[in-house]
């Protein structure tokens, strides 16, 4: 039996059915690994990689070319997820660095965008609170690279991954600081809520001139309600005419808390729940951000998401460009899955709140 498996696998009737079937195995199963490695948005970002590589003529395997788009389709596969690590750094601590997911050109052309809308802003409004902070939405005609990078699929498939497939794209927003601080603050308090917020830093930013803090785990109970118990001698809400000597509590850098120090194209992901706030920041640190939650699937998640608007017209009043484009709602560019999200914002009261 042995000598007749012998000649069969040194025979030709191997290479006809033997090898196809090892090799199919053999990318099934490096598939599967893949998969469990990077979670459910892999198969997403590998439909999106063959899309792109192979839509054109087919190439002759092994040519340089082939072998140059087969690199290219696991850079975008790999690109547009997280890791399982990352996933489980995000559960557990509430937030999450990528490092240099943007590249120079982006970094430019978010830059550029970034001077439209700050013209715009500076001419709109004052700068807010001891941030001295202003705040404005991307999603507008004249800054059309920030406007689009909410479609993106290196962030919407992320976003899928730690919310789930149906997600809802909130906003994306840019902010310019010319604050030394932002005051402990958690981006939304309300129960059965549940989305993120991406964080994309076009300067370099340590613990000397104004990086991200955040408090590890505090976008889960009991620490995330314990904070607020804690006397922060900081706030955006603090009433009017009282300065900030008047108050009672720690100051931002008084907290314990991760310094999350970010190089040009790291982007952070962190929970909507997870406390946060920066010091030290120096004039013209730039911040673009961009919201998602998941869609709702019972009513204490819809009532959740029509809180949220009030929230919105909260602090619109505050920053008046903070609004969603007419040209952007009426998506001419047909984009799928920005119709659902004008669909769901729609439906939920977000657009018919800014006008």
């Amino acid at each position: 039996t042995i000598q007749r498996c012998t000649s069969f696998l040194r025979g030709p009737s191997a290479k006809t059915f033997i090898l196809p079937i090892a090799s199919s195995g053999l990318i099934i199963l490096t598939l599967l690994r893949l998969s469990k490695r990077f979670g459910s948005g892999f198969f997403l970002a590998l439909r999106m990689a063959v899309s792109t590589d192979f839509s054109s003529d087919p190439l002759k395997k092994g040519s340089a070319q082939y072998t140059e788009l087969s690199r290219n389709s696991m850079r975008i596969i790999i690109s547009c997820m997280l890791t399982e690590l990352e996933v489980t750094l995000f559960r557990v601590f509430g937030f999450v660095k990528i490092a240099g997911l943007l590249s120079a050109d982006d970094l430019s052309a978010i830059n550029a965008d970034f001077d439209v809308g700050l013209a715009d802003a500076e001419g709109t409004m004052e700068r807010a609170s001891f941030r001295k902070q202003l705040n404005w939405w991307n999603l507008r005609p004249d800054t059309p690279f920030l406007a689009g990078l909410m479609e993106d699929p290196r962030f919407v498939n992320r976003a899928k991954q730690l919310l789930g497939e149906n997600i809802v794209g909130l906003f994306s927003a840019s902010n310019s600081f010319d604050g030394d601080r932002t005051d402990w603050h958690p981006d939304s308090d309300q129960p059965n809520w549940r989305g993120l917020k991406f964080g994309i830093y076009p300067q370099a930013l340590d613990e000397t001139n104004g990086a991200l803090r955040l408090i590890p785990g505090s976008h889960r109970e009991p620490l995330h309600s314990g904070m607020k118990g804690v006397p922060l001698k900081d706030s955006f809400l603090t009433a009017e005419g009282m300065s900030v000597d008047e108050q009672d509590g720690l100051w931002v850098n008084e907290v314990p808390s991760h310094i999350a120090a970010v190089e040009p194209g790291d982007v952070l992901i962190f929970d909507n729940y997870t406390w946060h706030g920066s010091y030290g920041g120096k004039e013209n640190r730039r911040l673009v951000t961009m919201g998602y939650c998941a869609a709702p699937t019972t009513p204490a998640e819809e009532e959740a998401l029509r809180r949220q608007v009030e929230n919105e017209s909260r602090v619109r009043a505050v920053f008046p460009l903070l609004r969603r484009h007419p040209a952007w709602i009426e998506n001419k560019e047909g984009g799928q899955e920005r119709q659902r999200w004008i669909t769901a914002l729609k439906d939920y009261g977000f657009i018919a709140a800014q006008d």
